[in-house]
């Protein structure tokens, strides 16, 4: 019995998918405004949505805009105190990295959730000279696909009644 068990503990765990994503700005043209939100529809996950957030200094958000101005990268441009709002739409997203640009010394991006339990969304702040977010790399949460959980199941459920005869 404990070798059934340890079979369909195993093969849950081989039913499950994750994705691993990378999105960058390479498509939008340089100067192009966020115009409050950027919506971005990630092929096999779902929306990641990128909005302006109010300034570090109280001010109410400023216009980001798509940058070239750290070759060979394009990317969101970031003046001293803006932030960015990054809300991951789709399955839960885990393994979260941001890529960034043009940081130079005593300049720097601060990035946190907000709020606990984690519900997949980022406040991104900058504080320096300029800078770019280049890309963002993520991965989908596992989620056990059905017809293989069924299959392992049936599998598990047949030598659990051979075993028993």
């Amino acid at each position: 019995m404990k070798t059934v068990n340890a079979i369909a503990i195993a093969a849950v765990g081989f039913a499950t998918s994750a994705s691993a994503f990378t999105l960058d700005f390479t498509a939008f043209a340089a100067g192009a405004e966020l115009n409050n939100n950027i919506v971005v529809n990630v092929p096999g996950y779902g929306d990641v949505r990128f909005t302006e957030g109010p300034n570090n200094f109280g001010t109410p958000p400023t216009d980001l805009e798509i940058t070239d101005q750290f070759p060979p990268f394009t990317g969101i441009g970031f003046e001293n105190g803006e932030q960015l709002i990054v809300t991951f739409e789709g399955a839960p997203a885990v393994n979260i990295d941001f890529v960034f640009a043009g940081v130079g010394s005593g300049e720097s991006f601060t990035t946190s959730t907000s709020s606990v339990p984690d519900n997949g969304t980022r406040n991104i702040a900058f504080s320096g000279n300029g800078a770019a977010l280049v890309a963002v790399n993520f991965e989908s949460a596992p989620v056990p696909e059905p017809s293989s959980t069924l299959l392992v199941a049936l599998g598990a459920l047949g030598l659990v009644g051979r075993r028993r005869r």
